[in-house]
Formats: C-alpha cells, sequence, structure tokens
C-alpha cells in the first residue's frame, strides 16, 4: 500500500503536467499535451519515464471531475503479471536517448544486448521498435521558438509572482537586508498582493497570495519561477485544492516574468530611490509607507504599457469576468499545512518534535493533521476533510495527577512521605 506522502508527491506531479493548460482550449491542451509528451520525467519512485500525450487528457478529465482526488494513482489492472518491456528498461531506453538524440534504433538494439539489459531476441528487435515508436521515446529536433509579446484577455486570468531583493535598513534598530513579495496581475498591471518582509520564504509568500485571494478572487494561473518557495509542494497543494494552475518559468528566464521584472525596476527609481538609508523604521510603518506609493504613484497613473491607470483597467473589466471567490476561513483552511500520523498507545503523535495528545478512540489509527504555517502548535485532527477536533501538546504535569494518567497516594503515603 503506498504511504500518503508518496500518493502526495504522484498527484502533485500529475497536476504539475496538466496546470499550464487547466483553463486552456481543448486545441491548446492537446498541442501542449503532444508537446510534453515527447519529454522524459523523474517520476517518483519509478525514474525516468514517458507518456503518450492521452494519458495527460486523461489526467485532466480525472481532475475536473474528482478534483486532487481524482489524480491519486490506481492500481493496475495487470499487477503482478510480466510484460516484455517493463519501467526499468524503458527508462534504460530514455537514458540512451538521452545521450545520443540521434542514435538509430537498430544501433541502440545492439547497445542493450552488449551491456547486459535485453537478451538477443527477448524481446526483438522489432518489438523495440514498436515500443519507441508507440510511446514516442525517440526524441525530434525541435526548431527554435521565438518570443511573443503576449497578455491575457481579462483581468485574473494569469498572475506573475516574484521576489525582489532590496535595500539593507534599519528596522527597529537593526539593519535588515529587505525583501518585496509582489503579485501582479497580467491583463490590468494591477498589483494584487505586495508585502515587504525579512526574508524571502513559504510565509512571507504565503501572506501575500492569502491577502491577495481574499480581496480580488481566484486567478485561474499563478506563474511564477522555480525558486524553493515556489517550488514547495506545500503551494502546489494549496493550488490544486483551489483550482489554480501552478506554473513555473524556466530555470534563469527572467524576461517570460517581464511584466512583473519592470515593476521592480518602477519600485526602485520611483519608490527606493527616495528612502532614507540611516533613518529607522518599523516594518509595518515601511510597508505602510508602500501602500501608499503604490496607490497614488503606480495604480492611479498612467502605465505606458496600456495606455491607462492599472486601476482603472482593472475595474473596467470587471463586468466582463466572473470573480470566483472564498472566504477567510475557507482560505485560511486552504493554507494549512497537512500530515499524516499514527498514533501511539499512549494516545499521542508526534509533529514537528512536539508530542500532542489525542482522544483515546483513535489510538492505532492513522489521523490527518494539519496547522497554519506560522502557527505549528494549533493543530487539528481532520476527517473526510473537516476539522473535528484540536489537539494539544503534552502537559506532562497536569498527567501525572490524572485519575487516568497519574500515580496516586493516599492519604497515609503522602502523610509518611
Amino acid at each position: 500500500m503506498r504511504s500518503k506522502d508518496h500518493v502526495d508527491q504522484i498527484v502533485l506531479f500529475r497536476y504539475g503536467i496538466i496546470a499550464p493548460v487547466l483553463h486552456d482550449t481543448a486545441h491548446n491542451q492537446s498541442r501542449y499535451f503532444k508537446e510534453m509528451a515527447h519529454k522524459v520525467f523523474d517520476v517518483p519512485d519509478h525514474g525516468r519515464k514517458t507518456y503518450n500525450w492521452k494519458t495527460f487528457k486523461s489526467w485532466l478529465r480525472d481532475y475536473r471531475i474528482s478534483g486532487y482526488d481524482g489524480l491519486k494513482p490506481k492500481t493496475r489492472s495487470d499487477k503482478g503479471l510480466p510484460r516484455i518491456i517493463d519501467d526499468h528498461l524503458k527508462s534504460i531506453i530514455c537514458q540512451k536517448f538521452d545521450q545520443f538524440p540521434s542514435l538509430k534504433i537498430s544501433a541502440l538494439y545492439r547497445m542493450l544486448i552488449d551491456e547486459g539489459s535485453i537478451q538477443a531476441g527477448s524481446p526483438c528487435e522489432n518489438a523495440i521498435r514498436k515500443f519507441i515508436i508507440d510511446n514516442d521515446l525517440k526524441p525530434k529536433p525541435q526548431p527554435p521558438q521565438p518570443r511573443k509579446k503576449f497578455e491575457k484577455p481579462h483581468i485574473n486570468d494569469l498572475w506573475l509572482s516574484d521576489f525582489m531583493h532590496g535595500l539593507h535598513l534599519k528596522i527597529d534598530g537593526v539593519r535588515h537586508k529587505l525583501f518585496l513579495c509582489g503579485i501582479i496581475d497580467d491583463h490590468s498591471r494591477l498589483i494584487v498582493g505586495a508585502t515587504w518582509s525579512l526574508q524571502e520564504n513559504t510565509q512571507a509568500l504565503e501572506g501575500v497570495l492569502k491577502n491577495a485571494l481574499l480581496t480580488y478572487g481566484l486567478p485561474k494561473v499563478l506563474y511564477c519561477d522555480n525558486g524553493a518557495v515556489f517550488a514547495s509542494s506545500h503551494l502546489q497543494q494549496v493550488c490544486a485544492r483551489i483550482g489554480i494552475a501552478l506554473v513555473h518559468s524556466r530555470p534563469y528566464d527572467s524576461p517570460s516574468r517581464g511584466k512583473i521584472e519592470r515593476f521592480w525596476r518602477t519600485v526602485r527609481e520611483g519608490f527606493l530611490s527616495l528612502v532614507s538609508t540611516e533613518a529607522n523604521y518599523s516594518l509595518d510603518h515601511f510597508n505602510s509607507l508602500f501602500a501608499d506609493w503604490l496607490d497614488k504613484q503606480y495604480h492611479r497613473r498612467l502605465h505606458h504599457g496600456i495606455l491607462q491607470t492599472p486601476l482603472d483597467r482593472f475595474f473596467a473589466d470587471l463586468e466582463n469576468v466572473y470573480i470566483k471567490r472564498l472566504s477567510k476561513d475557507e482560505i485560511d483552511s486552504v493554507f494549512f499545512q497537512a500530515f499524516e500520523r499514527v498514533v501511539k498507545n499512549d494516545a499521542t503523535v508526534s509533529l514537528n518534535s512536539v508530542t500532542f495528545e489525542v482522544p483515546a478512540k483513535y489510538i492505532g489509527a492513522t489521523v490527518e493533521l494539519r496547522h497554519p504555517t506560522s502557527q505549528p502548535t494549533d493543530v487539528w485532527i481532520y476527517e473526510n476533510g473537516l476539522p473535528v477536533v484540536k489537539i494539544k501538546p503534552v502537559d506532562i504535569h497536569f498527567n501525572s495527577n490524572s485519575p487516568i494518567h497519574g500515580i496516586q497516594f493516599n492519604q497515609d503515603q503522602q502523610e509518611d512521605k
């Protein structure tokens, strides 16, 4: 039986494939899936593997029908039965084509025999050839793709997010380097979220993204780079739970995030150039100054890329789109970190190096635990996606006097002591 972590890895791998075209037309989806079928993927617990493009299409269908659960792996109907070409041999074939893209299939077949990967005649060369052709394993030369200017037709079609490295300033008397986490709407150029923080981490991104979702609704696509903060499984789970397509740019491909890169330039020239590097700020005060600049000097001024103010363009398109919204409680719940634990015989579980006490009825059972990122001790047990009981860290001193857990002394024993 697969563990929950293993299942989640497979779900997030599959979601990462379909996410870029989650809201595209059927024609664009098929074209994208056919392109992806030429690639070799590192699949959790399977190694390097390729897929037929129709497999990707079935994942998209399953996700639309059943959401996150629809991407969970299903047991193969032929499990336990021998197959002529197994996943291990398929992985070897893909590796050979990675090393030698122009290798002919006849030469590949001889190479597999010489290296002992297969025996002569089992499988035969024709079987290998058919397998390669059916699965589109042999790479095809791809012409270079020109970069074209683009803009989504409506607000919330696409949000772009990134971190900008700022100045070293005195914050509460101590000099820190500041980081700006920002999210820009592609159509309107409106900054739907932006906050300065002392670290470039998941907690900073989570705060900005939660406020953006609460204020402006859900985007169709969130586009960001491959940094550790944006590539985390937690962000993938958040987007998968609420139907946002999380798409990552290629490494070092900052031009693909040109709109937010252009905003960073505006921040440096229009805001940071006026900031005193010797003044002492609180982080809240500095963010208040930035919010005031953002409202008056950016959102309400003509943007030469759209020949409107970002605020005017955003509101002008409101009547053309349906804004999907979630309540604050729903958004908070989506961002909870989720874990699975087996309850020990003493009715406890361990999470983040802290021991928690759970109701005795869960002894021996596997429970799902969730907590906010910023409050790792605010832990709830979830059943069927809903919170059922909040658990607390074990109080060993309280338990020592409990009639159930502790050692009880009678009056004579206490007097003797």
